[in-house]
């Protein structure tokens, strides 16, 4: 059997999690562990490189906030291409990004060991910290505490999220919890060849063969109902909202850009973006002539530009994780929008980002004879 179970005492199941995982890191199987971990003044959770079991004392792999998607992370574990192994923690959408990436050459999958946890959503960043500096306060666990509430400020892309466990194939090892857990235990199941080698570690290392209850894929397609109603509502918004360029011009009319949604796009990856060129920024004598020319010009300098540029490098691969919106400071609905358009756009490739690590990206190919309708031929 490939799947052990984690015994969760006292319902601390991130405690019970975090020390199976530690495991893998008392056996040197990995030499260090990407996990997130509640800080100590329990506002935030952050995702942390450890490498110690000693550094898991706040480990809190299992939460409900997200204040960056991770594969941003293991880029930057990868531009090295360090030789010591590295097992990641991801939420599906961390995972997914994760996979694009891979294939866009900008993670060193040979290095990281994937491990993917079942997702019940995340609140956002200002929702979180209050409740979670409230149940610090009272000498609670956020996450802990948060596993039992029904979350109504849950972020809008992660309601409309109909891919909230890992797919198959795509992670090494997979922790399932929706609909067993945490009062019903915790799982851990061995996908891929490594991932099985890891599951013999933690066999080794004391944990049970079990298999995971059937009730958890009764759990997930109730949830996928309710989120596909949601994404519906979403997306037919967004389409209404978009349907001329002037509308698309108001509503990007508060953006300043920042280039927050880009930094915190996990597809956004250039090392050089065009927005940062010369090129993209005019000497006060150009804006001027131009000012002159039309007679005025709006500051900052072409916003939908950035906004349209943006969605036609990464929509192929967007795998809806909303960190763009999260990340604006005037409260764009950016990952409706962009996730309304990458929807139609993957649905033309019969593409999902992340769903197969073997399968090509749009465009990257050609087929001979997918383009004989054009022209009657």
């Amino acid at each position: 059997m490939d799947t052990v179970s984690v015994d969760v005492k006292g319902g601390d199941f991130n405690a019970a999690l975090s020390g199976a995982l530690s495991i893998l890191l008392e056996n040197k199987t990995v030499d260090a562990l990407l996990i997130p971990q509640e800080m100590p003044h329990g506002g935030n959770v952050v995702q942390t490189l450890v490498r110690k079991r000693s550094g898991l004392k706040g480990a809190a792999p299992i939460n409900f906030v997200m204040p960056m998607n991770s594969s941003k992370l293991l880029v930057q574990l990868s531009e090295t291409q360090p030789d010591e192994k590295i097992a990641a923690v991801l939420r599906p959408c961390e995972l997914r990004a994760a996979v694009e990436l891979v294939k866009l050459n900008q993670i060193n999958r040979d290095s990281i060991l994937f491990i993917g946890v079942d997702c019940a959503g995340t609140l956002k960043m200002k929702e979180y910290e209050k409740r979670a500096r409230e149940l610090k306060k009272a000498g609670k666990s956020p996450s802990a505490e948060l596993a039992k509430e029904s979350l109504t400020a849950m972020r809008n892309a992660c309601q409309a999220c109909e891919n909230f466990w890992p797919f198959e194939g795509t992670a090494d090892l997979v922790v399932a919890h929706i609909g067993v857990g945490p009062g019903g235990g915790l799982f851990i199941e061995g996908t891929s060849a490594r991932g099985k080698e890891a599951l013999k570690v933690l066999k080794d290392g004391g944990l049970k063969e079990a298999a995971i209850p059937d009730s958890r894929k009764a759990a997930i397609e109730k949830r996928k109902a309710a989120a596909a109603d949601f994404r519906k509502k979403w997306y037919e918004d967004a389409r209404k909202r978009l349907g001329s360029l002037e509308e698309w011009l108001n509503e990007f009319s508060t953006c300043i850009r920042c280039y927050n949604c880009r930094d915190a796009c996990p597809i956004c990856y250039c090392k050089e973006c065009i927005f940062d060129s010369d090129y993209m920024k005019p000497s006060p004598k150009a804006l001027l002539r131009k000012a002159l020319k039309r007679g005025l010009i709006k500051m900052p300098q072409d916003t939908l530009l950035f906004h349209i540029t943006r969605l036609n490098h990464m929509v192929t691969s967007c795998v809806k994780c909303g960190m763009c919106e999260e990340a604006c400071p005037n409260d764009l609905p950016v990952a409706m929008l962009f996730a309304a358009m990458a929807e139609n756009v993957q649905r033309l490739f019969e593409y999902v980002p992340g769903r197969d690590a073997k399968e090509a990206l749009p465009l990257s190919t050609f087929k001979e004879k997918e383009l004989e309708e054009v022209g009657g031929h």
